[in-house]
């Protein structure tokens, strides 16, 4: 190496020993800079504490113990074969009549292919029935039909007569109302021109 060389490289490394040396100085003060700023936005806060709220939400357990006798009982041995993942879309059909895709990510954080992948699982295995194949697709336990919209929306009809009674109370003022002329339509239920 020539002296001009060996000249030019000391000087770079003395330059590159500068800037790092500057910038570790600059990181340093960043830092300091950061500790100061929070220590004065906390000391603004009422008693120097954040306000904060703490919310617990308990999860009660789908599979309980009643439940799982039930499925033992159906499935024998090859139920308790099954992991949990397996045995919460079966809690959840025998729980709530069906159960669909979204639902059982939603019990088990699965990806949805590997949610699909173990709806479809089940299904080949014969713990769980396949309806409406596709995007639509909703899934029963064996021999469980899927429930007619009127069974699932009978429980609520008895609240819907309890609150219709009282409608009537309360809305008097539609006794008032001037009669509103009715249009008649014709066979293909359109208003006359």
């Amino acid at each position: 190496m020539s002296r001009n060389e060996s000249i030019v490289e000391d000087a770079a490394l003395k330059r590159f020993e500068a800037q790092r040396c500057e910038f570790k100085e600059a990181a340093n003060n960043f830092s300091s800079t950061l500790a100061t700023l929070r220590d004065t936005l906390l000391s603004k806060l009422p008693s120097g504490k954040l306000n904060q709220s703490l919310l617990e939400l308990r999860m009660l357990d789908l599979l309980a113990e009643e439940l799982l006798a039930a499925q033992r009982k159906v499935f024998g041995a090859r139920f308790d074969a099954l992991g949990r993942d397996e045995r919460l879309p079966l809690a959840a059909a025998s729980s709530e009549q069906v159960v669909r895709h979204s639902r059982v990510r939603e019990m088990t954080s699965l990806h949805s292919v590997d949610a699909t992948r173990l709806l479809q699982g089940l299904v080949r295995d014969g713990f769980l029935e396949s309806h409406n194949p596709g995007r639509g697709a909703v899934y029963c336990l064996p021999g469980a039909a899927i429930p007619k919209p009127e069974e699932v929306f009978l429980a609520g009809s008895a609240q819907s007569t309890e609150r219709s009674a009282l409608l009537e109370s309360s809305s008097t003022h539609l006794s008032d109302t001037p009669n509103i002329e009715v249009q008649q339509r014709d066979h293909d239920d359109c208003l006359p021109a």
